[in-house]
């Protein structure tokens, strides 16, 4: 079960650290403050994930989905700035 979900998080890291660098504010005017707010949420990924694998499956799923919730939240955020 771990070996799964570390495959399986380790997969959502890079799709989600991806979709950061590629996303158009990361490379706008404000990229200082863009870079900040990526940085932590890549903090904040790596930290749900290292909980994910030390909880049970239903509730590392549950953070995946919090997570994914998170991002798509700062994305919009990025594109509103």
């Amino acid at each position: 079960l771990h070996k799964t979900l570390l495959t399986q998080s380790t997969a959502t890291y890079d799709t989600l650290t991806n979709m950061l660098y590629s996303h158009p504010a990361f490379n706008s005017s404000q990229f200082t403050d863009n870079f900040y707010l990526i940085m932590t949420l890549q903090g904040l990924i790596l930290v749900s994930l290292i909980q994910a694998l030390q909880s049970e499956k239903t509730a590392s799923m549950r953070n995946m989905e919090a997570l994914c919730c998170q991002a798509s939240l700062i994305e919009k955020t990025a594109q509103s700035t």
